[in-house]
């Protein structure tokens, strides 16, 4: 047997080997210290694979705020001591200091005690809950309001543009060469067409570094080509050119260090438009998936409201009749050892009389057979009781 405080056997203290068991015998002032000493058995090294630990706590006394001091301390260091990662809200208690709600309940004594505890723990439980289901309302309405209608008109002009942009794009004449094979459409840069496709990106390329000299943030239009206009700029995230080709919608194109290969990829950029427009419209009958399964979910109540109502009552009852015996007086009969009984008929007189005096007593609430009822005081104080009441006799009416 080992015996020791917990600053002593705290930290540092190796013993763990051969313990099998541990006794608490009365409930530190901070959580830490109870880890510490559940931590001389309960860790590496202990050649017992399972250990005992017990907790000693004596009925009506002060143990039961010393661990109302560690519940509440608990509470406070569980919400930022985690491993889990960040979030915007958290639950009211966790297992461990649950475990010290359920001692402070043991030691109070009273039954009722412990139900308004677990009553307190599952009503702000179901209050946490509520607040949440709340807030996912408010999102909801954002969403259904304003994100999803916004989102869905959005895509349904980009679709339009897109559709328009096609439709240009297919009308416009292939140009071809003396053998009837593609040419290159050519492009114009400030002003100046250019028909050659190795000197057209040279020049592009140039262009795109004298643009964005001093105005690297924003793109600026340096021409046409295939009837859009052309805009390019610098994406200094990915160290990038990028060309826009504008015409209802944009039609971004990110540019590479190859000459004629930037214009293979301004080509797939207007060839794809239909690619894109198959995309667009997917993710519209998405967002009009979501915007009516979000508008029948608006307004649902709360799953759990009735539990919430009915345990909130149950709690506002427990703590009336808890605080009702707090302020209760003790009770007479307690006070009286060795009991002498007195039948008298008005009670009411008895106790005016009785309490003139200082005299301890109790009188029974209810009636006997004969109508009177039962006055219990101490043996000593029966003959100055029966000479107050004037009555010779145990059998009073007053």
């Amino acid at each position: 047997m080992l015996i020791g405080s917990t600053q002593k056997m705290g930290a540092g203290t190796n013993v763990q080997n051969k313990l099998v068991a541990s006794h608490d015998l009365d409930p530190p002032f901070r959580p830490s210290d109870m880890e510490q000493r559940k931590g001389r058995t309960v860790r590496q090294g202990n050649e017992n694979e399972k250990v005992d630990l017990y907790r000693y706590v004596s009925e009506g006394t002060f143990d039961a705020y010393l661990y109302q001091m560690l519940e509440n301390k608990q509470k406070f260091t569980s919400q930022i001591m985690t491993s889990k990662s960040p979030v915007r809200s958290c639950e009211d208690l966790d297992e461990v200091a649950l475990s010290y709600a359920e001692i402070k309940a043991l030691s109070a004594g009273n039954p009722l005690i412990k139900e308004k505890m677990d009553l307190d723990i599952e009503v702000g439980r179901l209050k946490s809950l509520k607040a949440s289901h709340r807030n996912s309302m408010y999102q909801l309405q954002d969403k259904v309001r304003i994100t999803l209608p916004r989102e869905i008109e959005r895509m349904e002009n980009d679709i339009a543009a897109v559709e328009k942009d096609m439709a240009a794009y297919k009308a416009r004449p292939i140009p071809t060469d003396d053998k009837g094979k593609p040419a290159f459409p050519s492009i114009e840069i400030h002003g100046k067409v250019y028909t050659d496709k190795k000197e057209a990106g040279a020049v592009l390329l140039d262009t795109c570094r004298k643009a964005v000299i001093g105005n690297a943030q924003h793109s600026q239009e340096i021409g046409s080509y295939q009837g859009f206009k052309l805009r390019v700029g610098f994406d200094p995230m990915n160290s990038v050119y990028i060309a826009t080709l504008v015409g209802a919608a944009q039609h971004r194109v990110q540019l590479g260090s190859d000459e004629i290969g930037n214009f293979t990829r301004l080509d797939n950029a207007l060839n794809g438009m239909e690619q894109r427009l198959e995309k667009t419209n997917a993710r519209l009958d998405n967002f009009k998936t979501q915007l009516a399964e979000s508008t029948a979910q608006l307004n649902t109540p709360f799953p759990r409201e009735a539990e919430l109502q009915e345990k909130s009552a149950r709690l506002a009852e427990l703590t009336k009749i808890l605080e009702s015996a707090a302020d209760e007086k003790p009770s007479r009969i307690n006070e009286i050892v060795d009991p002498f009984y007195i039948e008298v008929g008005n009670p009411e007189k008895v106790k005016e009389i009785l309490d003139e005096h200082g005299i301890t007593y109790d009188i029974s609430p209810e009636q006997n057979e004969k109508g009177n009822y039962a006055l219990k005081v101490n043996a000593e104080d029966g003959e100055k009781v029966k000479r107050l009441i004037s009555a010779p006799t145990k059998n009073l009416s007053i």
